[in-house]
């Protein structure tokens, strides 16, 4: 299914616009920068297409944008998963991941000589951390 900018032109308010602008400034998230942009662009006059292609983006992702704007105002062009609960990687899990990029695969007894995700995984999936990693992590409690 197609979707299309709705008919009704959007009209922003000078003051509503220079909100908009100064919070996609500020959000660390490129995506809901980048929905804020989309809603001040076509509130500008811009049709959704040419919003897509400046921001270079699915016209889709405007027409959602847009959508959400005109439902639930600023608050709807926020990131929806920010109640999404705890995370659940823990900083040991970021610790031990940043030391397996540190070295190879090959180190690892690998043939291929990059990371991907199904090796990391691979790497993982016998232990809570991979076992090229033990010499390197010498002292430190497993899980």
């Amino acid at each position: 299914m197609k979707r299309k900018c709705p008919d009704s032109p959007l009209r922003l308010s000078r003051t509503k616009t220079k909100r908009l602008l100064r919070l996609s400034r500020k959000v660390p998230d490129v995506c809901t920068a980048l929905r804020f942009l989309a809603v001040v662009r076509v509130g500008s006059g811009l049709s959704c297409r040419e919003v897509a292609r400046q921001l270079c983006c699915a016209p889709s992702t405007v027409v959602c944008a847009v959508k959400r704007f005109r439902m639930h105002g600023e608050e709807g062009l926020w990131d929806r998963r920010a109640e999404n609960g705890t995370a659940k990687v823990d900083e040991d899990f970021k610790e031990a991941l940043r030391a397996a990029l540190l070295g190879t695969p090959q180190e690892c007894g690998w043939q291929r000589p990059t990371w991907s995700r199904e090796l990391l995984c691979l790497e993982w999936a016998a232990g809570a951390r991979p076992r090229c990693l033990w010499p390197r992590w010498e002292g430190r409690s497993s899980r």
